[in-house]
């Protein structure tokens, strides 16, 4: 696969992700999570594991802004989270690709509208030709130029998967989150998503931080971690 330009962040000093001191309450459970440190080397693969119940889609929702968190500090490339959700949304939309278990690609829209969508959302490509930027990528995934136009909803579940990460790495962003994408695939799809996604972050220079319940996974990361190991849940909960 030919190489896209690497991200301006690695080889940098700056984390990736860096969280200290985080604490998240929900006010209508009594479910907790506080995390005291936590950091991603710039270009570093992490999989992160746990049961059902640990507190990782809160994890990851306070990493990425979803969440606000109640108190400590969260950066992603050494920008700091904001507090106003708005503004959270444009640091994510800007630094963050997210590949989501079902891949929630909009079916109605056709294959390159849905690599673009990020844009809509400010994220900056960092060129003028958005479109030649998107398909360039879409090509570069084994994504053939006859496709670029077809509905999303028509695609095979292979092809799904490799629009999805050009979604989330359309722009280079510093860090890549995939929840659970591989939980629908049998071993061998599985693992050929897996092979895919690792060249595609390494070309983009990004981290990639990985949820998943499937230990096979964790093996092939640079490092495997479980939640528990790094946040204090209280109490676990199916959260």
């Amino acid at each position: 696969m030919p190489e896209i330009s690497r991200n301006a962040g690695v080889g940098t000093s700056v984390a990736t992700l860096a969280m200290s001191d985080v604490k998240f309450a929900y006010s209508a459970t009594a479910f907790s999570l506080e995390i005291d440190q936590f950091e991603m080397r710039a270009g570093e693969r992490v999989f992160l594991r746990g049961p059902s119940g640990t507190g990782k889609t809160t994890f990851l929702s306070l990493a990425t802004g979803l969440l606000e968190a109640g108190s400590g500090s969260i950066a992603i490339a050494g920008r700091q989270m904001p507090k106003k959700a708005s503004a959270r949304d444009a640091l994510r939309a800007d630094a963050v690709g997210i590949i989501h278990q079902q891949f929630n690609l909009l079916p109605y829209l056709d294959t390159l509208s849905n690599v673009l969508l990020p844009i809509a959302f400010g994220r900056d490509v960092g060129t003028s030709d958005n479109q030649s930027f998107a398909r360039d990528l879409l090509k570069r995934l084994g994504v053939p130029t006859a496709l670029h136009g077809a509905r999303a909803g028509t695609l095979s579940v292979g092809q799904q998967q490799r629009v999805a990460i050009a979604r989330a790495l359309l722009g280079r962003p510093a860090l890549v989150v995939a929840d659970e994408p591989t939980s629908a695939l049998d071993s061998d799809t599985r693992d050929a998503f897996m092979d895919v996604l690792f060249d595609c972050v390494e070309d983009a220079g990004s981290s990639l931080l990985m949820v998943s319940h499937d230990p096979a996974i964790g093996k092939r990361f640079e490092r495997a971690i479980d939640l528990r190991d790094i946040a204090k849940v209280t109490p676990e909960a199916n959260i």
